[in-house]
């Protein structure tokens, strides 16, 4: 399930978390300990062959599993961890899309508690596609995760989900988030960087000067997003700027790199607050003096976006922020 965008890939987007591909298949669950129940058969329906729900029992099984889910996403939004960890068994495992795995309550507890913290402010809703009963007290369920930014950018993401019964209660014992259909194809550095694909365009200057345009495409396989930047100087030659932007998988973090016309060459890390993705980066200036900044994009709408650029020095001597009010002129 994803976060992503997506925990849990997306935030467990188990719901959870955007924002994963999965080979081979479920982990089989646990006996059920001898207090555990078995599972009601509603009057008058009498055991199938073979231990199978009668068809009242599926329904009323399956409105109790889809009941779960609405209580994930309701205890996700009120980021009540303990509501969210509520819901599974003390051996569940969670697999990422990459293949990542988190084992046991304790490890999934470690990585909600930061997933909530990291999409503060995201909205979680869960839509159940099936439920397959494999036995009375284990179902399989297949559904999608949707996390929703402040701004409104919702990222969703498929996952699987294997449920078993305790008792009256229906708990998550292994989580998988599985790859979108348009992205089946796609590298995991497409997967990482689709929440900066509302960039990809031209963009000018907010009232039409022209003294600053920027374009962003991707690159061949949609691996790099490729920024290239225009800015115009008083009377001298337009400084012009070329920045990729990658996913480092090692460190699982964005990755830029900027070469300027001047001779000027830099790189940076990203990280994203809410609607804000916030790069902190260091270069080295053709003479051999080095600087530091922060640089902010935020997203306003499909066509606006403020760049800024704060805490800005060389060689430990700070400059002025920069701050500059974009529209786009071009779509994707």
């Amino acid at each position: 399930m994803k976060k992503h965008p997506a925990l849990l890939g997306a935030a467990v987007a188990a719901l959870a978390l955007t924002g994963l591909a999965v080979s081979g298949g479920f982990r089989g669950p646990p006996a059920p300990p001898q207090t555990t129940q078995e599972v009601a058969q509603p009057k008058g329906e009498k055991p199938r062959p073979g231990g199978k729900l009668a068809p009242a029992a599926v329904q009323a099984e399956e409105k109790a599993i889809r009941k779960a889910v609405a209580s994930f996403s309701t205890a996700w939004n009120k980021a009540d961890l303990d509501g969210v960890m509520a819901l599974w068994t003390d051996d569940a495992d969670y697999i990422r899309e990459n293949g990542q795995a988190v084992r046991g309550k304790e490890a999934l507890r470690a990585l909600l508690k930061k997933s909530l913290e990291t999409n503060k402010g995201f909205k979680h809703s869960a839509k159940v596609g099936s439920i397959r009963f494999v036995k009375p007290d284990v179902a399989i369920e297949d559904g999608t995760v949707t996390l929703t930014s402040p701004d409104g950018v919702p990222d969703t993401g498929p996952h699987a989900t294997v449920w078993v019964k305790y008792g009256d209660k229906w708990l998550m014992n292994s989580v998988r988030d599985l790859p979108d259909h348009d992205d089946e194809d796609k590298s995991e550095a497409y997967g990482k960087l689709k929440q900066l694909g509302w960039l990809t365009g031209e963009w000018r200057d907010k009232g039409g000067k022209g003294d600053v345009k920027m374009t962003c495409r991707w690159a061949p396989n949609q691996t790099f997003l490729v920024f290239e930047f225009t800015a115009r100087q008083g009377d001298g030659p337009p400084l012009q700027v070329t920045q990729w932007v990658g996913w480092d998988s090692v460190n699982e973090t964005l990755r830029s790199w900027l070469f300027d016309s001047s001779g000027g060459f830099g790189e940076g890390t990203w990280t994203r607050e809410d609607n804000v993705w916030v790069g902190k980066t260091e270069g080295i200036y053709p003479d051999g003096r080095t600087g530091t900044g922060i640089y902010r994009w935020r997203y306003v709408d499909e066509n606006n976006a403020v760049w800024s650029a704060e805490q800005r020095e060389i060689d430990e001597q700070p400059l002025p922020d920069l701050r500059v009010e974009l529209v786009k002129s071009k779509g994707r």
